[in-house]
């Protein structure tokens, strides 16, 4: 085992330490919540869009999946956002 490797054991259920636990909440309550779809095509339409809305708004996404921590969320997101050439961060 290397020194700088360290195992972190986590809990058996902890959504807050994981934040495609908060994405998939958001998306229930706006996509599906109280909604019914009768064709397969609406649903991926519906879903497509709201991936479409947060991907424009990257920081209000980070506020909402992750509120306990997202000063470092930020700053991460912040930091690899100025290494992805301009080309790309569209």
């Amino acid at each position: 085992m290397h020194s700088r490797l360290e195992f972190v054991f986590l809990p058996k259920y902890s959504p807050n330490l994981n934040p495609i636990e908060g994405l998939w909440k958001w998306l229930k309550s706006d996509v599906i919540h109280n909604v019914f779809y009768d064709k397969r095509y609406k649903i991926r339409t519906a879903v497509s869009r709201f991936m479409n809305r947060i991907n424009q708004h990257p920081m209000e996404v980070i506020d909402r999946v992750h509120p306990v921590e997202n000063v470092q969320w930020k700053l991460l997101y912040e930091y690899a956002h100025c290494l992805v050439p301009q080309r790309f961060a569209q």
